[in-house]
């Protein structure tokens, strides 16, 4: 019941986010197609953890999954350099590359984003 509620509040969450991104119907009605009814992948990160994303994320989508879009410096996918725009694949081995004091600008990443969640998130920053 616990996992059935779960989902269920993770699909009216994601509605949520996309309702607030899209205010023309078209687009809204082509993202929730995309993000929720498309399949899903599974990357796992360097501490072993699973995350699941929508089909066709990138690194950044990734950085804000895992709330790491504030010192992403860069990354590595199953022990490859990759530019943030690499579309991921399930199972793919991620590893970010993170720095507190980084000064990279994030204001191109909410155009290289594609998912909902990580453009509304990257919007929060600013």
């Amino acid at each position: 019941m616990q996992d059935d509620l779960r989902t269920k509040s993770q699909l009216f969450k994601s509605l949520t986010d996309i309702n607030l991104m899209f205010q023309d119907n078209q687009d809204f009605v082509t993202q929730v197609k995309g993000e929720l009814f498309s399949d899903k992948i599974y990357v796992y990160t360097s501490s072993g953890k699973v995350i699941e994303l929508p089909k066709g994320s990138n690194i950044i989508d990734l950085a804000c999954y895992a709330d790491l879009e504030k010192v992403l410096v860069g990354a590595k996918v199953n022990d490859e350099v990759v530019n943030f725009d690499y579309e991921l694949k399930n199972k793919d081995r991620v590893i970010t590359i993170t720095d507190d004091f980084s000064s990279i600008e994030r204001s191109s990443w909410l155009d290289r984003a594609n998912t909902s969640y990580a453009k509304k998130k990257l919007k929060s920053f600013g």
